[in-house]
C-alpha cells in the first residue's frame, strides 16, 4: 500500500486542531485549579488578616491601615462587646467541643473536604468538630456579600454595620444557634452586609489568618470564577449561583486552605450532574458533611434528590435530628454513635419537627454518650437536651 502525503494546507489546518486542543484543555485545567495555586504578595495578605481581626475586635499592628479606624470610642465598645461574646463562645462551646471530639471523631479522614448544606454563617461548630480538612464547603440561603471595605465608610456608617455584625452574633454566643429573623435582618444592612463578615469574625477568633477573600460564582462547568462587583464573571455573563471564597492558615498550616461559601437553596435540581450547581457538587466526591438546624429539609418526600445526594456523597456524617432521616443508616453500612437525647418536644416558628420511632428506639436500646454542648435545635431545649447522630461509612472507616 502507498502512504498519501498530505498537503500543506491539511498538515496546517491539523497543526490548529491540535493547537485548539491544547489550548481548551489548558484552559479547563486551569479552571479546575484552585486560587490557592496563586502567590500572593505579603501586602495583600496582611491587608485581609487585618480587615477580619478589625471585624472581631482584635487589635491590629500601629502601621495597619485599620489603625486609624480602631481609634473610634464606638470601637473600643466593639471590642469589649466581641471579648465578651467570645469568651462565652469559648466556654459554652469550643472548650466542651474539642474534648468530645478527641474522644470520638474517627480519625484518618484528614484528606477529604467538609461540606456544611444548610449552614449559615455557622463556621465555629464546622471547624472546631472538623478543623482538618483541606477544604470546607458551605451551602445556605443567606446571601454571601462581599468582603467588607470599612475604610470606604464614615464614623456614622463603621458604627451602624459593627452594630448589625454585633446583633447577628449575639444569640450564637448564648445558645451556639443562629436566628434566621436576626440573619435575614441583619447582613441585610447597607454597611456590612452578609455571611462573609461574620464568618471572617469566626475565623480570626478560632485563631486562623485570613489570607485572601474573592467572591466567586459558579460557571458553566461546574468551575469557581470570580464576578466583579457587579456580579458577573469577566465575559459579562452573571452566574445563577454565587458566594465567597476565603483563603485561610491555622497556625502550623504549612498549605493555605480555603473555604467556599455558596449562596444557594438545596433544591433536587441543583444537585443534578447536569446542572452547573451539580456539576460543582460533582468535584467533591467524597465529604465529611455536617448537618445542624436543618429544617427537616431531608425528611420531606420532595427533597428526596437532595437527602439522596447527601448521603451518597458522605463518608461521614455529624448530624442532629433535623438532617438525614435516621431510618436511612442501614446499621450493615453505617458505624453509629449517639450522644446527648432525643426529646424532639419543642415547636420551631415555620418548621415542622419530625418525631423519628426509629431514633426513639435506637436511643432507648443502645447506650448513649453525653454531649457537653448546644448542637442544632436542641439548643432551645437548654443544656444536655441536644441530639447529634456520628455515622461513619463502614467501608470508609479508619483505624
Amino acid at each position: 500500500m502507498v502512504a498519501t502525503i498530505p498537503n500543506t494546507d491539511t498538515i496546517r489546518r491539523g497543526m490548529r486542531r491540535i493547537v485548539v486542543c491544547i489550548l481548551v484543555a489548558f484552559i479547563a485545567f486551569s479552571a479546575t485549579c484552585s486560587s490557592r495555586d496563586v502567590k500572593r504578595s505579603a501586602q495583600e495578605e496582611q491587608y485581609f488578616t487585618d480587615l477580619s481581626n478589625f471585624l472581631a475586635g482584635i487589635p491590629v499592628p500601629q502601621q495597619s491601615r485599620f489603625w486609624e479606624a480602631t481609634q473610634h470610642k464606638f470601637y473600643a465598645e466593639h471590642i469589649k462587646f466581641m471579648n465578651n461574646f467570645w469568651d462565652r463562645v469559648m466556654n459554652d462551646t469550643v472548650n466542651r467541643m474539642v474534648p468530645w471530639r478527641e474522644a470520638h471523631m474517627v480519625r484518618g479522614f484528614e484528606k477529604y473536604p467538609a461540606f456544611y448544606p444548610l449552614s449559615g454563617a455557622d463556621f465555629i461548630n464546622f471547624y472546631t468538630i472538623i478543623p482538618d480538612a483541606p477544604e470546607y464547603v458551605m451551602v445556605a440561603m443567606e446571601h454571601a456579600g462581599p468582603a467588607p471595605e470599612p475604610l470606604k465608610l464614615n464614623p456614622q456608617q463603621l458604627r451602624s454595620g459593627l452594630a448589625a455584625l454585633e446583633r447577628v452574633v449575639f444569640t450564637y454566643g448564648y445558645f451556639n444557634y443562629f436566628a434566621s429573623r436576626t440573619m435575614q435582618k441583619e447582613m441585610s444592612n447597607i454597611s456590612i452586609t452578609g455571611a462573609t463578615p461574620v464568618i471572617m469574625i469566626f475565623m480570626a477568633r478560632l485563631g486562623l489568618r485570613v489570607t485572601f477573600v474573592e467572591p466567586v460564582g459558579i460557571n458553566n462547568d461546574g468551575a469557581l470564577e470570580g464576578i466583579n462587583g457587579a456580579g458577573a464573571f469577566a465575559n459579562g455573563v452573571k452566574p445563577e449561583y454565587r458566594g465567597i471564597r476565603i483563603e485561610f492558615r491555622a497556625p502550623k498550616d504549612t498549605k493555605t486552605r480555603q473555604l467556599v461559601y455558596i449562596s444557594m437553596k438545596m433544591m433536587n435540581d441543583n444537585v443534578q450532574p447536569t446542572t452547573p450547581s451539580g456539576r460543582f457538587f460533582a468535584r467533591y466526591q467524597n465529604t465529611r458533611t455536617m448537618m445542624k438546624s436543618a429544617v427537616y429539609l431531608c425528611h420531606y418526600d420532595k427533597y428526596k434528590g437532595v437527602k439522596e445526594f447527601i448521603l451518597g456523597k458522605s463518608i461521614m456524617l455529624i448530624q442532629d435530628d433535623s438532617g438525614i432521616p435516621f431510618r436511612y443508616f442501614n446499621n450493615a453500612q453505617w458505624d453509629i454513635k449517639l450522644f446527648g437525647v432525643y426529646k424532639p418536644y419543642f415547636k420551631l416558628e415555620g418548621c415542622h419537627v419530625y418525631q423519628q420511632p426509629e431514633l426513639f428506639e435506637s436511643y432507648k436500646n443502645n447506650s448513649s454518650f453525653p454531649l457537653p454542648f448546644h448542637f442544632g435545635y436542641g439548643s432551645v431545649m437548654g443544656r444536655e437536651r441536644s441530639t447529634l447522630i456520628l455515622a461513619v461509612r463502614k467501608q470508609d472507616k479508619r483505624a
